[in-house]
């Protein structure tokens, strides 16, 4: 796979790229389509149809996922651990609403108030 995403044997990496990005954003409610998630991974742009609007989470979600996975190619081979865990949230939620909401940190654990 670091040979793929190096551009010697891009077929295989960047299918999974874009698939595993437009599925895993699709579970979590991202309105982009395959199209767009496709484009952006290659063009590194997005399009809009009809004035429909995109959300820039959703842009930068996406854009971050492509990110992570490179992350997961690099350390395959490592322990999982807490510090990783951590360290691919901050990848995926950087730049996004998440980022500014205390109760949702990145790359960290999330907070919950006891009454």
């Amino acid at each position: 796979m670091k040979h793929e995403r190096s551009g010697k044997l891009s077929r295989l990496y960047r299918k999974l790229q874009i698939n595993a990005a437009f599925h895993s954003n699709k579970l979590e409610g991202s309105q982009l389509s395959h199209e767009q998630t496709q484009h952006l991974f290659d063009e590194h742009k997005i399009f809009i149809n009809n004035g429909e609007s995109v959300s820039l989470d959703d842009i930068n979600e996406t854009t971050n996922h492509f990110r992570a996975f490179d992350y997961i190619i690099d350390h395959v081979n490592d322990d999982l651990h807490i510090n990783m865990i951590k360290k691919l949230h901050y990848l995926l939620k950087r730049h996004t609403s998440d980022e500014t909401n205390p109760l949702t940190p990145v790359g960290k654990f999330k907070i919950k108030k006891c009454d």
